[in-house]
């Protein structure tokens, strides 16, 4: 039977279209089958980062999945993925000459947001420190902070003013921020087909051991991932081809330069938790992070070093 219902999740529905992948995730929600429509709608989340981009619509349409499934804890951390991915989308259209409208998505975002952990049973005390600071409560990107009387006043309201949640609820409001995105998601296939026509066959001029060129030495090594490191930074993540995003990871992974770390640990701060998970499992992979023993001497490798710890022992319960 578990056959039967499953095979859907045995493969990785990213390769379909994303208009597929959302069709297919309101299928599966006029069933009431929400956990399929999380796997459609996350599907599409992830074929958008795998270019570094990020389906703002998708990520709301599983924020509000989860939240009628009553999975309240994982919908608060989808509508602060949602909240970060408006943002950033927006700073990356910004680029491109394209001004998204933010205010309105905000706005409703952060009231889902508010009702999502009232109902998740946040206390009164919870909700004032979530408006009062912004390091305090749920944090995202273009959160806002109050002053005390303020945030109190928020926080009494919070629990007096309903905000009704669904799925068409800024379903407009959407339609520019799923036009730039499918614009990119074209352009990053044109650069991938560009880059995979240009593949050739390996020279046969290397046929024996001899004729082999020297190995780059560690120094060497680590200064070539240097070197991408600041073309990436420069590029910014959403820029990078499939090729840099895959050049990216296997740094990730073998690089045993602190100040290499640090930089990766630069240019993946901005992102949220589940954009972040990608390279923290590649991270994770990096014998200098996953050793216990000693701290690194550079404050951002270390600090990425402890999130990866954190990661580990929550994967594996150490």
């Amino acid at each position: 039977m578990d056959k039967k219902e499953d095979p859907i999740k045995q493969k990785d529905l990213a390769i379909l279209p994303r208009a597929q992948l959302i069709k297919g995730g309101f299928e599966a929600l006029s069933k009431k089958n929400f956990k399929d429509a999380q796997y459609y709608f996350g599907a599409a989340i992830r074929k958008a980062k795998r270019v570094q981009l990020w389906d703002v619509e998708a990520e709301f349409y599983k924020f509000v999945a989860l939240y009628f499934e009553g999975n309240y804890n994982e919908a608060v951390k989808r509508c602060l993925e949602c909240l970060d991915a408006v943002k950033l989308t927006s700073d990356e259209a910004i680029k491109d000459g394209h001004i998204l409208p933010t205010d309105v998505i905000e706005s409703t975002l952060s009231d889902a947001l508010i009702q999502t952990m009232v109902i998740r049973r946040d206390t009164f005390w919870q909700l004032i420190n979530h408006f009062w600071q912004k390091s305090k409560g749920e944090y995202y990107l273009s959160k806002k902070s109050y002053s005390l009387v303020e945030a109190m006043m928020k926080a009494w309201m919070a629990f007096s003013i309903e905000t009704k949640i669904s799925y068409n609820m800024l379903k407009n409001e959407f339609k520019p921020f799923t036009a730039f995105l499918q614009e990119q998601l074209n352009t990053a296939d044109e650069m991938q087909k560009g880059s995979e026509e240009k593949v050739t066959a390996p020279s046969q001029e290397l046929t024996s051991a001899d004729s082999k060129p020297p190995q780059p030495s560690m120094e060497e090594i680590e200064n070539e991932f240097a070197a991408n490191l600041r073309k990436y930074s420069e590029l910014t993540l959403i820029r990078l081809s499939n090729t840099d995003i895959e050049e990216l990871l296997k740094i990730c992974r073998v690089t045993r330069s602190v100040s290499n770390i640090s930089e990766i640990e630069k240019l993946t701060d901005m992102l949220g938790p589940n954009s972040k998970k990608v390279y923290i499992e590649a991270l994770s992979q990096n014998e200098l992070l996953i050793q216990k023993e000693e701290k690194l001497s550079e404050h951002l490798a270390e600090r990425l070093r402890q999130e990866v710890l954190e990661f580990l022992e929550k994967r594996e319960g150490i």
